[in-house]
């Protein structure tokens, strides 16, 4: 088992490995939704890492990547695959009711800009907002403006493909 989580890792470790590490250190058995599926690779790393109480996968599933999802995790209990699109799937989910979400989705800017404001409120506080293809102008520019707006730092990783956000206590809130 190891052994194929390792590979898994290596292979996709350009891709998501650097908040999902990040996470992991921070989170115990959290709950996590992922946004844009397409066929799971993110999944399964997020699954193997992360070790969540629940996994849900967010994708309206166009074409064949859905039968090949079902497959990987058929034998995880754990694991709810939501056929829909982003903004309807998260008014399924209460607010600060997810430690971590994770973005990869469609990436044009108002798209991402939706996402990052459906699913915010949706993370608990010290949660994690992250997701992958920052380096894409209309990502990059709509997370951007998304840190502005709630004053949220925006980190990046090494190759600035992902990224992520800490949901802190807001500034009314804190003593």
């Amino acid at each position: 088992m190891h052994l194929e989580i390792d590979k898994l890792i290596r292979f996709r470790e350009t891709d998501i490995r650097q908040p999902i590490i990040i996470a992991s250190a921070h989170y115990k058995n959290p709950v996590c939704v992922e946004v844009g599926v397409n066929e799971g690779v993110h999944a399964e790393v997020m699954y193997a890492l992360l070790r969540p109480t629940v996994l849900y996968l967010v994708d309206p599933w166009y074409g064949n990547q859905q039968p090949i999802v079902d497959n990987k995790f058929k034998e995880k209990s754990n694991v709810a695959l939501i056929p829909e699109y982003s903004e309807p799937a998260s008014k399924n989910f209460g607010s600060e009711s997810v430690e971590l979400v994770y973005i990869d989705a469609n990436h044009e800017y108002d798209s991402v800009k939706l996402d990052l404001n459906c699913w915010y409120s949706k993370v608990t506080i010290g949660g994690m907002l992250c997701g992958h293809d920052a380096n894409r102008e209309g990502v990059y520019t709509a997370l951007d403006e998304f840190s502005k707006q709630e004053e949220l730092r925006l980190n990046l990783s090494d190759n600035a493909r992902n990224f992520w956000f800490i949901k802190e206590q807001s500034r009314c809130m804190r003593p």
